[in-house]
């Protein structure tokens, strides 16, 4: 399907969501480096690695940064193992350093950030998401662009990337869930590239500023190991979505992928913001309907994983249980993906899609799949869902 312009102008505002820039995106130049690396950026900082040899981000998480969140950084793997991506200040005690990242007290914004890969070209499977609290979302995909600077950018066009690496909507996330021995082969490759841009949306609602950081560890797979590509579910939605003040309305979208065969659902998560009060997804397979997944918190929903040996929650709305159903989900040629969000619009004022959590609303499906890429990554309006987005993958 074609969108008009306003549908795309919409779309933008979501997917290039860091074109313009405040005084906090403005003030110093600085970011943490790839690798864990520190003031100085050899990684030690004339230390032992240890956080004893300087006041930035220390490999070994000794942090004392006087913001909250110290205890979600992780340390990085050796580089035989993997890399860590970092996005965050390269020293706690300079405030032009700090300014780029800070959010003060009761703001909500989306940022965009360059972080340096310390290595790429490389297939991989297991990966650990750590971000300060109170993101509502962090997006990462590899830049195509080469000659980008480390740190705050103006440019965040995540539709364009030479592939995407699974972000998290909480603070931690380790991916994968437990595997079972038909996951074996399953891999994701990071091609190579020099940089990976982090969209981060915060939402400060304290009464204190509070620091946009993240460290995300993506450890290799051997390219012999990997038999079966894993790809991204990205599906982004309603970009025309128009509820009223003081009503209740209920969002649902179809998306018909063009599959080349039997396809394998590896995971699935819904994406919504605070007035959605449920997310449900069914399988539509000719006049059957299957409900597959469900989830009732539009902080940090459910994500599930299918496969023979995880067994997800059974979702209850009654007790407002997030799940969905267990054992291998695969999509056959003709299916299609159904998802509703119902919104309770309780402000003044309508709600339209926009990267605004109490205040905008988005019913975005994301997740995994085996298979061909780009098949399940693109845009939905009216009810409709296209596939077209660049998201790379092998």
């Amino acid at each position: 399907m074609k969108f008009a312009t306003p549908v795309a102008l919409a779309l933008t505002s979501f997917l290039v969501a860091c074109g313009s820039t405040d005084h906090d995106a403005n003030q110093g130049a600085a970011n943490g480096t790839g690798g864990g690396s520190n003031v100085g950026g050899d990684g030690n900082s004339g230390g032992d690695g240890n956080g004893s040899g300087g006041s930035g981000p220390e490999g070994a998480c000794n942090l004392n940064s006087g913001f909250e969140g110290d205890d979600l950084c992780i340390p990085p793997p050796s580089p035989d193992e993997g890399i860590q991506i970092h996005v965050g200040p390269t020293s706690y005690d300079d405030p032009d350093a700090i300014a780029p990242y800070l959010l003060d007290a009761g703001d909500e914004n989306v940022r965009c950030y360059n972080a340096k890969l310390p290595q790429s070209d490389f297939y991989y499977l297991k990966q650990q998401n750590r971000m300060r609290s109170h993101s509502h979302h962090m997006l990462i995909f590899v830049a195509k662009a080469t000659g980008l600077t480390e740190g705050p950018t103006a440019a965040c066009d995540i539709t364009g990337g030479l592939a995407s690496i699974p972000g998290s909507q909480t603070p931690a996330r380790d991916f994968p869930d437990q595997l079972g021995p038909e996951d074996a082969g399953i891999g994701r490759y990071l091609p190579q590239a020099d940089m990976a841009t982090f969209q981060l949306h915060y939402v400060n609602t304290t009464t204190e500023p509070v620091l946009r950081e993240a460290w995300v560890n993506i450890y290799k797979k051997p390219k012999e190991e990997v038999t079966t590509p894993l790809q991204s579910i990205f599906l982004v939605g309603d970009l025309t979505v128009n509820i009223p003040a003081h009503t209740q309305q209920t969002t649902t979208l179809e998306f018909s992928p063009n599959l080349p065969g039997e396809t394998r659902i590896f995971a699935m998560n819904g994406h919504m913001h605070a007035h959605t009060e449920r997310f449900t997804v069914w399988r539509e397979r000719g006049t059957d309907s299957e409900q597959i997944y469900q989830s009732f918190d539009w902080q940090e929903p459910a994500e599930l994983t299918f496969n023979t040996v995880v067994q997800n929650p059974v979702a209850n709305e009654a007790t407002k249980i997030d799940g969905g159903i267990s054992g291998m989900f695969t999509l056959m040629p003709g299916d299609k993906l159904k998802w509703s969000c119902d919104v309770n619009n309780t402000l003044d004022t309508a709600i339209h899609f926009a990267n605004e959590a109490e205040t905008a609303e988005m019913c975005l499906l994301a997740g995994a799949y085996i298979g061909t890429p780009g098949l399940m990554a693109g845009a939905c309006a009216a009810g409709q869902c296209s596939a077209g987005f660049g998201l790379g993958g092998r």
